[in-house]
């Protein structure tokens, strides 16, 4: 019923790079590159071989720099990636043949070949190129000054023997969420240099809108129910305002709820659907819209002290209308089955007859819209999962098929 957000990457590709500098002794480069750069690694600009970079980048961006794609492949020039897919890792030379390795993203509407996306990923060896990062640290920057001219990191993983991961994380200008992780080989903070940087986006700026918007108990619940009344009531607007999704996402998810239940009722009626003219089916979604829109709920979010976990309880009034239904049909089925009782009626006749009936089921629910009426609540509680988009889709199916009335709770 959704659509989230949601983001994250898939994979095709696959590639290799790495560059190189003057002598380890000379240290004049890091003061030169210190001096393009400002104090905080959550900016994500760090100056390789004297060019500055600010991750995530454009493919581009390291080609223009005289970077080249792994002649491995036969295919660099001319391979396309989909809309918002990930390629696989693969390798990028600088003139020294070193390489980085590199994932790209292709964030655009349609298919792009790899120099055209945006470098999602990237791993470089310290050891083996001249990079410097905010504040002037580089590769021979102990662990400890590192920590002290950065702060405390957001996830430190010393679980593994010899081995020391930081992790900080940012949102760039572009709104991307970000993580960049420095690897020592020696967990003792006073010894090793870090040995390798490692830059990954980890959220789309659409994701990232979206945690930003549905944080705590007050925004989880804004999602749910903004997400609900433009799903029954064709309501978008703060759907729409809170970045939930687009203008044109909302009419879809609104069309595809009232066809749904139009189809239902439909089906329910003994209708076949295939055989109406356009505009009796357009008939039944305007019917659809109109009971749907008397469905109501009540949601209340209990959110863990950790503020991302918890449940949803939430009470779900279903309308009476195919109780009307049935009644109805049950009275124009009797009066359609006499007057065609006995007749053998080909296959051109039956399109008639199915356009009849349909026709006869509609005006009598019409004239009973005014006894539409709420059923009792039904009672549910969910888990919350924000990695799913808060509630799951199977959860989402759940609750359209309470408040249509289509569906049993066991």
């Amino acid at each position: 019923m959704r659509k989230i957000l949601s983001m994250l990457l898939c994979a095709v590709l696959c590639v290799q790079l790495t560059a190189c500098g003057g002598s380890r002794n000379d240290t004049r480069w890091v003061e030169e590159g210190a001096a393009l750069l400002a104090d905080d690694i959550r900016s994500g600009e760090f100056v390789l071989d004297g060019a500055l970079y600010s991750f995530p980048m454009d493919l581009s961006d390291w080609l223009d720099n005289g970077w080249h794609i792994s002649n491995s492949y036969d295919n660099k020039d001319e391979f396309e990636l989909e809309p918002g897919t990930e390629s696989t890792e693969f390798e990028l030379f600088n003139e020294n043949d070193k390489y980085v390795r590199v994932c790209v993203y292709n964030y655009s509407d349609e298919n792009a070949t790899i120099d055209k996306c945006m470098v999602s990923s990237l791993y470089m060896s310290l050891s083996e190129f001249n990079v410097v990062f905010p504040g002037g640290m580089y590769g021979h920057s102990k662990p400890s000054e590192v920590l002290e001219a950065y702060g405390e990191p957001d996830v430190t993983d010393d679980s593994e023997s010899n081995l020391l991961d930081v992790y900080y994380d940012y949102t760039s200008e572009g709104g991307w969420g970000c993580q960049v992780n420095l690897h020592v080989l020696d967990n003792d903070y006073t010894v090793d240099p870090f040995t390798s940087i490692e830059y990954d986006v980890t959220a789309s700026p659409e994701w990232n809108t979206f945690l930003k918007n549905t944080v705590g108990a007050d925004g989880c619940k804004l999602f749910i129910d903004s997400s609900m009344r433009a799903s029954f009531y064709g309501d978008f607007d703060d759907y729409v305002k809170y970045g939930f999704d687009t203008q044109e996402g909302a009419q879809e998810l609104y069309d595809a709820e009232t066809n749904y239940y139009a189809s239902a009722v439909m089906y329910y009626a003994g209708i076949d659907e295939t055989r109406l003219d356009e505009t009796a089916v357009a008939a039944y979604r305007q019917l659809a819209k109109e009971v749907i829109a008397q469905t109501e709920w009540d949601i209340t979010v209990n959110l863990n002290d950790d503020q991302i976990t918890g449940t949803v309880d939430m009470n779900l009034y279903p309308t009476n209308f195919f109780d009307i239904l049935f009644e109805e049909v049950q009275l124009v089925y009797n009066e359609f089955d006499n007057k065609y009782a006995g007749v053998e009626a080909a296959e051109e006749q039956l399109t008639a007859m199915n356009q009849e009936y349909a026709e006869m089921v509609l005006a009598a629910v019409s004239e009973r819209t005014g006894d539409i009426q709420q059923l009792e609540a039904v009672a549910m509680t969910y888990e919350i999962d924000y990695a799913n988009g808060i509630l799951n889709s199977d959860n989402w199916t759940e609750i359209d098929n309470i408040l249509m009335d289509v569906y049993e709770v066991n």
